[in-house]
């Protein structure tokens, strides 16, 4: 696929449909309240394209009454006005509510659903496979994830019932498609009584011709779009990173070359963004054009049904032997009739600037979908032989040697060979990790270490080899190299429960003391010391980070542990206290590490060459 294809999939189009239908159907939207407060909305635009109908009338009527010079009968219709516009207010503000409504309950239901596949865990016993998260992540298989789940899928949901039902378009509020198709129905009726088959033919002509302007104006624009709200996502991001790792960057003086680059990501969303706005020019000619136009169609179409006297039977139809103030009504009524008519038209036009946009967030939560939906019919793929199927990973061609099975006792490796990257090999290596046992995997830097831990835990596939699990996975706990700090408001107690929440229970906090005493964490052990809320992640040193990591095996007590340079920012005599924790706690460990200081502490040295 070329870099530009998916960009030139954001057109209108029936592909485009069936994303909708694709996106909206993943939503499983239930009957309560989601649907009940939609249906509500076809019921206020019914209400309210019948009280506005009456509010066409009122000036014709006002306007006769003035003529006439008849006061009891203007005061009589000010109040019936007063009366109407009302109930129009009050109609089109609870439409808005029903709307907005509507648009965050979808975005409740849609995400909800995304996340569903996003962090999917079977559960099953045994489970080692890649998370789907991690694979979404490190495939690149849609980019920017967290900006289609965060911000598309809110925007995509907002856009999709200002279509529906009317919304904020261009500065003005536009009917939405549900009232443009009644009020079309409905004044192409009253227009036919008032002018004849002239002002059907004038109004539909010139709004058809718009309306495909309007299409093809669109799909010029769409992907214009689309390559906007990706370039807008990374400069977003590489400014999360930098205000992330500030700390690193300020240590380093690394300022100037993070300013250059993020100023690179800036100027080439700027440089998109006039694309966007040149495409938008000629959105916007057809649009107000259209808009500003009206009126002259309007006075043409009024004159050729004066000229004609079409209908002359009707009672509605223009006389000669009318009074003026009759003239008058009529001419009024007559010609808000045919804008509301033309107007019907200009709400479909007036959907193209948010059309335009609302297709580039389908196309792009639809790949996002597409993309989670395949990695979870990867994960549901029934096996042969159903006792290994939930240890299986999805290999590649490249991985067709490698096995995987269950164990009961231990963890064992037999010629395991890992390819990342395809650059280099790590392996053969075999090994054995019995219950009570503590092996240390050791080796020079870049000789492959981690790859065998991620091999592990089923995040990479490697080429050939064994590998036998532990048949329940929580009784494997795996601690990275860089502890994870979940950001954010928490407590103590919690940080070291992750990542299971909290019960509050005595015994549940007497636990986490306990396990941060044993490793030698400093800052207060008891009461609302553990129940104090704050942005940890901001606080925590590194070495504070690896205290808290080996809390959390204490704490949990898992049969065997995988641990990453577990004391890389310890000192000798803390890195000796933290592992005799987690001798106590009775854990078996598998450690990655190359520190002299670390050999003396592991039962046996698997040392790994690098190739």
């Amino acid at each position: 696929m070329t870099p530009d294809a998916p960009e030139k999939q954001a057109t209108l189009n029936r592909a485009s449909l069936r994303k909708i239908f694709h996106v909206l159907t993943t939503a499983s939207i239930p009957f309560l309240p989601d649907i009940l407060v939609f249906t509500l909305i076809p019921f206020t635009i019914i209400g309210y394209m019948i009280s506005g109908y009456y509010v066409i009338l009122a000036p014709g009527k006002l306007y006769n009454t003035l003529v006439s010079e008849d006061w009891n009968q203007f005061r009589g219709e000010m109040v019936k006005f007063l009366m109407v516009a009302t109930v129009v207010l009050c109609i089109k503000v609870l439409r808005g509510i029903l709307r907005e409504s509507s648009a965050n309950l979808l975005r409740l239901r849609l995400t909800s659903a995304i996340h569903n596949f996003y962090f999917a865990d079977s559960g099953r016993t045994g489970d080692y496979s890649t998370p789907p998260y991690y694979r979404l992540i490190s495939e690149e298989t849609a980019d920017n994830p967290d900006q289609r789940i965060v911000t598309d899928v809110r925007d995509f949901s907002v856009s999709l019932f200002d279509i529906l039902a009317g919304g904020r378009s261009q500065g003005q509020d536009s009917g939405g498609l549900l009232e443009a198709a009644a009020s079309l129905l409905f004044y192409s009726n009253k227009t036919l009584l008032r002018t004849g088959w002239y002002g059907i033919l004038v109004a539909y002509v010139w709004s058809f011709l718009v309306s495909l302007i309007t299409v093809f104006v669109i799909n010029r624009t769409s992907p214009v779009v689309f390559r906007q709200e990706k370039l807008e996502a990374d400069f977003r991001y590489c400014h999360a990173e930098f205000r992330q790792h500030a700390e690193e960057v300020a240590l380093m003086r690394g300022a100037a070359f993070e300013h250059r680059k993020l100023t690179g990501n800036l100027e080439r969303a700027v440089s998109n963004t006039w694309s966007v706005i040149l495409r938008h020019i000629f959105l916007n000619f057809v649009q107000y054009g259209f808009a500003y136009y009206i009126s002259l169609i309007m006075y043409l179409t009024l004159a050729l049904a004066i000229h004609s006297n079409v209908f002359e039977a009707s009672n509605v139809a223009f006389s000669s032997t009318m009074t003026p103030g009759e003239k008058a009504q009529w001419i009024s009524q007559t010609g808000g009739i045919f804008m509301q008519l033309l107007f019907s038209f200009t709400m479909f036009v007036q959907l193209g600037t948010i059309g335009s946009e609302f297709v580039s967030y389908v196309n792009r939560i639809s790949v996002l979908i597409d993309s989670l939906e395949e990695e979870s019919a990867i994960r549901q793929r029934p096996a042969d032989n159903p006792d290994t199927e939930p240890l299986m990973l999805a290999v590649s061609e490249e991985a067709q040697g490698y096995a995987r099975g269950p164990s009961s006792d231990a963890i064992r490796i037999q010629n395991l060979e890992v390819q990342p990257g395809g650059v280099r090999t790590v392996g053969p290596v075999s090994f054995t990790l019995q219950k009570g046992q503590w092996l240390l995997l050791d080796g020079r830097t870049g000789s492959g270490k981690t790859s065998v831990v991620k091999v592990l835990r089923g995040l990479w596939s490697p080429s050939s080899g064994t590998v036998e699990m532990p048949n329940d996975q929580h009784s494997v706990m795996f601690v990275p190299q860089k502890p994870y700090i979940s950001p954010g408001i928490c407590s103590l107690r919690e940080l070291v429960t992750y990542p299971e929440q909290c019960r509050g229970t005595i015994e549940e906090i007497n636990r986490v003391s306990t396990a941060l005493q044993e490793v030698g964490w400093r800052r207060g052990l008891h009461g609302q010391s553990l129940d104090f809320r704050t942005e940890w992640s901001r606080q925590l040193s590194p070495g504070e980070t690896q205290l808290i990591a080996a809390s959390r095996v204490v704490f949990h007590g898992p049969s065997f542990v995988i641990l990453d340079e577990p004391t890389a920012s310890l000192d000798v005599t803390s890195e000796a206290r933290v592992m005799r924790a987690l001798r106590r706690a009775g854990v078996s460990a598998l450690t990655v590490g190359h520190s002299p200081s670390l050999r003396q502490l592991h039962d046996g040295i698997i040392f790994l060459e690098q190739r």
